[in-house]
């Protein structure tokens, strides 16, 4: 699937760019070879339809067997913390300096803050995106379903010197978002499937869900699978989309 709504060129070519980033590899707790590249979707606000940024994809594939793709959410901690530590790594090593801010979001697990260790090398790859952006990033904490705000909250309050702001993904369900509240997010992503837009009542589930964000951080976000999502999401209340953008990915095997 192309990107129906491309960037700006001079964006495209100044600042939002990682088509240098080659991806790299790295050995599981298993033994296993697995290939970590970094996808490149387009941030979206939806009040003016105006593309803002970059939201960075963790891309994880095992080239033993045939490419095959690696949900994130199959990782164990040890393993999601390597990858944490290799998107942010190449995306501090090969985003290309300019002198115009880049906004990007870069994705952080949120086991990868709970341990001293990896803490310091996340907030360290951090620092480093920021001196190539000519800006602070926005975190986006993954695999908060189940974690309590006490967690979250301490992840957020850990992050804020290196980050611009956090928000946190969450499953398209009530009980996840509501156990954020409190948390101190600045936001929070919906991971919504591809086909919630495909029926009435689908779609109506969707617009509560933007009701129940509303309720628990500031900012709400969810993926819009092609252009045509977009006018949906801002219809159900959404206040940005994060544009799936295969033209954008880069560092595939």
């Amino acid at each position: 699937m192309g990107c129906a709504m491309p960037l700006p060129e001079a964006d495209r070519s100044e600042s939002l760019s990682l088509a240098d980033c080659s991806g790299d590899l790295l050995i599981d707790t298993d033994g296993e070879l697995l290939h970590v590249a970094v996808a490149a979707d387009v941030l979206v606000n939806l009040a003016n339809r105006e593309p803002i940024g970059l939201v960075l994809r963790p891309l994880v594939s095992m080239p033993a067997r045939s490419g095959a793709e690696v949900s994130l959410g199959t990782l164990d901690r040890a393993d999601a913390e390597l990858v944490d530590h290799r998107v942010l790594r190449l995306t501090a090593a090969e985003m290309p300096r300019s002198d115009k801010p880049a906004f990007l979001i870069a994705p952080v697990s949120l086991g990868s803050l709970e341990c001293a260790r990896t803490r310091d090398a996340v907030l360290t790859e951090l620092l480093a995106i920021s001196g190539r952006a000519k800006a602070k990033p926005v975190v986006e904490l993954r695999d908060l379903d189940g974690a309590c705000p006490g967690a979250i909250a301490a992840a957020v309050s850990r992050l804020r010197p290196a980050t611009f702001g956090v928000i946190g993904q969450v499953s398209a369900d009530k009980a996840s978002i509501v156990a954020t509240a409190g948390s101190g997010l600045d936001g929070l992503e919906i991971s919504l499937r591809p086909d919630w837009n495909a029926d009435a009542r689908q779609a109506g589930r969707v617009h509560e869900l933007a009701r129940l964000c509303s309720d628990v951080a500031p900012r709400r976000l969810a993926p819009a699978w092609s252009a045509d999502d977009v006018p949906a999401l801002r219809a159900a209340g959404f206040d940005y989309a994060v544009l799936k953008c295969d033209g954008l990915r880069s560092g595939e095997a």
